[in-house]
């Protein structure tokens, strides 16, 4: 009888998308480990865990775990960990450093993004978006008008880009190269965030014309930034119809894109972490 797999899950909150994961690895018949982050590297959590190191491992809301958890994680599977290249280097959270990433490598998808310290309003085609290098949920997104208001922001970590006027965005799931399912998100009125975090609303993208093309994006810049499980953001501009990357979310939820497009993610997630590239 073989032996069966173990899969270690780090999270920083106890919800939905864990107790979703949990299961699937249950109907995979492989054993599942779930680790808070800030257990990662003490004393009683290398007790607990034994010998017994993880087939595979990913993680989820990394935000709560503190910082040591990071390099840790590199250590905590003999098989395949999530976004590894997410866990080794920091950086690929900083919605300057991915913009950067994908204008050198495609720059038809790239919006120009630069910190705000580097800005000049003499130089800006207001409006501008003014917004959070590292930031999350839409929180802190503004946009701005006229130089006043752009001298008004203060912030080492704030980055500039131009506003693209849009209906809405879409975030696609992208897991082992493939895009699995894309929502498409608007924003409440007098928001200038799509999020659902902002009091956006969304629902399932079935146009298969659409679909096409922005997953085509989607898995392009997932290549680009070597994510194997990851959240793109993708914006029409609707001045010249180009469909754009806006940002990647590293460590995604997926409960409202699976609830809306009935993709059951969490399946797709735990198929990729125990067998690999499932798309081949």
């Amino acid at each position: 009888m073989s032996k069966r797999r173990l899969v270690e899950i780090c999270y920083g909150k106890h919800d939905v998308n864990l107790l979703a994961l949990a299961q699937e690895v249950s109907a995979a018949r492989a054993d599942v480990r779930v680790t808070h982050l800030r257990e990662i590297g003490s004393s009683a959590y290398v007790i607990d865990r034994g010998a017994v190191p993880a087939d595979c491992a990913m993680v989820l809301h990394p935000s709560a775990g503190g910082t040591t958890w990071r390099s840790a994680m590199t250590h905590m599977t003999t098989g395949r960990l999530l976004n590894r290249t997410a866990l080794s280097y920091p950086d690929v959270g900083d919605k300057l450093w991915q913009q950067k990433q994908v204008a050198a490598a495609e720059s038809r998808l790239a919006i120009e993004t630069r910190r705000i310290a580097e800005v000049s309003a003499a130089e800006v085609d207001f409006p501008v978006i003014v917004k959070p290098a590292r930031g999350t949920c839409g929180e802190g997104v503004r946009i701005v008008v006229d130089s006043a208001g752009l001298a008004d922001q203060q912030g080492d970590q704030l980055v500039v880009q131009p506003y693209v006027r849009n209906h809405g965005d879409w975030r696609v799931v992208v897991i082992g190269g493939r895009a699995v399912s894309a929502i498409r998100r608007h924003a409440r009125p007098g928001v200038v965030t799509n999020n659902i975090a902002t009091g956006g609303f969304a629902y399932a993208e079935r146009d298969g014309e659409i679909l096409g093309r922005v997953f085509g994006v989607a898995e392009q810049v997932a290549s680009i930034l070597k994510f194997d499980y990851v959240g793109i953001d993708v914006i029409q501009d609707l001045d010249d119809g180009s469909l754009l990357f806006l940002e990647a979310n590293e460590f995604p939820t997926f409960e409202t894109s699976q609830i809306l497009t009935g993709v059951n993610i969490a399946s797709v997630l735990v198929g990729h972490l125990l067998d690999g590239d499932l798309f081949e």
